[in-house]
Formats: C-alpha cells, structure tokens, sequence
C-alpha cells in the first residue's frame, strides 16, 4: 500500500483536489470527516470538547457548532492547542485503523490521507509519498474571506496558526498549483497518479 499525504494551506483547495483523486479511482481518507465523527453526540471527543469549551458552542439540537468553535479557538492560541491536544490523538487513532483495514483489503492499492495539520504534528513521517496543494498566500486570504465571511484580519489569523504554505510547498515530495483554473489542477492531479500508478514509488535523498 501506498500511503500519501495530502496537505496544504487553509483555503488552498485540499477538499477540492481529495475529490479528483476520489473521482479518479483513488481510495481516500478524509481527516476533518474523522473529526466530524469524533466530536458528533454518545462520541468520546464529544464530551471532551464540550467539557473543555462549554454548553455555549453547541447548537439547539446539542451537537457542536464547528463554525462557532472555530472562532472560539482560532481568536485564542491557547485554546486552539487546547482543542488539538483533545483531538489530535483520537483522530490519529482513527486514522490507522482505516489504514490497517484497507492494507487488509488492498495491499497493492494507494490511497489518499487529507491531513490539513500533516507537517504540523509530524504525520508526514507515517506516509510513502507527501502531496502539498499549493495556492499563494493572497489567494488563501481571498478565497477564505469569501468562504467563511471573515474579515482580512481574521483570515490572516487563521493562517498564522499552520505552517506557511510556501515552507510547506519546499517541504513535500510533490506540489499541486491549485491556484490557476480548475482543469489545470485536475490534469496535474491525473499526471500524478499516473505516475503512482505505472511505476513503484521510492523516495530518494540526496547527499
């Protein structure tokens, strides 16, 4: 099995990319699906987050409220890590028995981990092949104020709290520019798993 990390900067596309290699064939993992579940009502995070953030982030129904946690932890680091050391472990579980579950079944086969925190919290160590999905930092600002309503200064907060995309774009194994029109993404998408998929992957450095 092969096991690529996908990762990227807020707003940079990751979601949009994952679904290509979804259409594509490729089996993949969806980390912030993971965190869904986990913090969804009878679920372990559940009760974590709420203890730790209160009854004032959920919605009527009493499930939690992403967005108005979301402004919650990214307007206060010490919270923001707090929520993290909560999930992070959890999801981290999670993930590997995907990944044990689909070697099981698919030895032979790749598949996709969207990990927006990959570099972060050093799962970049666990995977075969890192994949970056690159837009520039003036386009994540653009596409975020317009996705989440945010003002300039909230967005650029949110972007202060993960790596810079250009660091990540030296760090990975491969850069997707999801910057430029939708089909040029997808045939760099489709360049990649071609490559993945004709010939053994091996990571090599040079001295």
């Amino acid at each position: 099995m092969i096991k690529i990390g996908l990762t990227g900067g807020i707003a940079t596309g990751k979601s949009s990319v994952l679904k290509i290699f979804e259409e594509e064939g490729i089996r993949t993992i969806n980390v912030d699906e993971i965190a869904r579940q986990i913090t969804r009502k009878e679920e372990e995070g559940y009760e974590k987050v709420v203890e730790a953030f209160g009854k004032e982030i959920l919605r009527e129904n009493g499930e939690i409220d992403r967005k108005k946690l979301g402004k919650l932890v990214f307007s206060d680091e010490k919270k923001r890590k707090e929520l993290e050391k909560i999930l992070h472990p959890l999801i981290v579980e999670r993930m590997r028995k995907l990944l044990e579950e689909f070697e099981r079944e698919h030895p032979c086969e790749p598949v996709v981990i969207e990990v927006p925190l990959l570099f972060e919290v050093g799962l970049d160590r666990e995977m075969d092949i890192t994949v970056v999905v690159y837009a520039p930092q003036e386009i994540q600002i653009e596409r975020l104020m317009m996705r989440d309503g945010l003002t300039k200064d909230e967005a650029v907060k949110r972007l202060k709290s993960q790596i810079p995309i250009e660091e990540k774009r030296k760090l990975a194994d491969v850069v997707i520019d999801n910057s430029k029109s939708p089909e040029e993404t997808r045939k760099q998408v489709k360049t990649f798993i071609k490559r993945i998929r004709s010939e053994a992957w091996s990571k090599t450095t040079s001295s």
